[in-house]
């Protein structure tokens, strides 16, 4: 992707998100490897490209999952990746959110809770 700008990406990561079938983990570990998904500094495309690890199915991608979901707390990127963590792996969605909850504002996490406790909350 070389000769790409952010913005590209983001569109790029956002059309893959959207096939009928998603990559398998071999390629979504490839495609991460190849073009450095993984290692973006850039949010916007480090959480699109964990998205689509784990629709994938990709193991590889649950710790970086988990360690952004520490170190972020803006839920344009928190829900989504919440929801498709949950996808995943209810169980550890749930982990990472009681781990995590007290770093999230307020808001954030109710809408959190109820997305992942429905309306009973944590």
């Amino acid at each position: 992707m070389d000769g790409l700008v952010a913005n590209q990406i983001v569109v790029f990561l956002e059309q893959v998100l959207l096939f009928d079938n998603p990559l398998t983990p071999e390629q979504s570990r490839f495609m991460g490897q190849v073009y450095n998904f993984a290692q973006s500094q850039n949010i916007e495309v480090s959480y699109l490209y964990l998205q689509v690890g784990l629709k994938a199915g990709d193991d590889s991608i649950v710790e970086p999952t988990i360690k952004l979901l520490g170190e972020i707390g803006r839920m344009k990127f928190v829900r989504p990746l919440y929801r498709t963590l949950e996808k995943f792996n209810r169980d550890i969605a749930v982990d990472t959110f009681e781990k995590h909850k007290n770093f999230y504002h307020p808001i954030c996490r109710g809408l959190l809770e109820k997305d992942l406790f429905g309306d009973k909350g944590a």
